[in-house]
């Protein structure tokens, strides 16, 4: 249902851009590039930054708008693999001293939400709060 009285978005018509969300800060256009190459021929891409901390985006041209849609659809929702690393997680530190009902976990993604991590943990016990710090 739209939110706020909006009227619900037609799809657009195809075409052979692609606006891709939720990169990681430090991945590279020969990264994004190499990525959708392997659905088919990429004519152009560009990474959008606003800051070298939070999560960019990137727009990508491919050769025909039946390649951007094949790309759509084989890559939306999948996860980059510069985006793969082990969480690690450990109790927080405090003035030297462990916190022992306190978690501080690193290796998240970019896009990692707090409902996200409550979910996730929630499966080994009560998650009382959290808070993800940026990068």
């Amino acid at each position: 249902r739209p939110k706020g009285g909006e009227a619900e978005r037609p799809e657009p018509a195809p075409s052979d851009n692609l606006y891709v969300k939720d990169l990681p800060p430090g991945i590279s256009e020969e990264e994004v590039h190499a990525t959708f190459s392997k659905v088919g021929s990429v004519v152009e891409c560009r990474v959008l930054r606003w800051d070298n901390a939070s999560g960019c985006a990137a727009l990508v041209r491919m050769a025909s708008p039946e390649l951007a849609a094949r790309a759509r659809a084989q890559l939306s929702g999948t996860i980059h693999d510069s985006c793969l690393q082990p969480l690690q997680v450990g109790l927080q530190q405090k003035a030297g001293e462990s916190v022992p009902d306190h978690l501080y976990i690193k290796g998240l993604h970019c896009t990692s939400t707090p409902d996200q991590l409550r979910t996730l943990f929630g499966r080994y016990g009560t998650v009382a709060w959290c808070r993800i710090l940026p990068q």
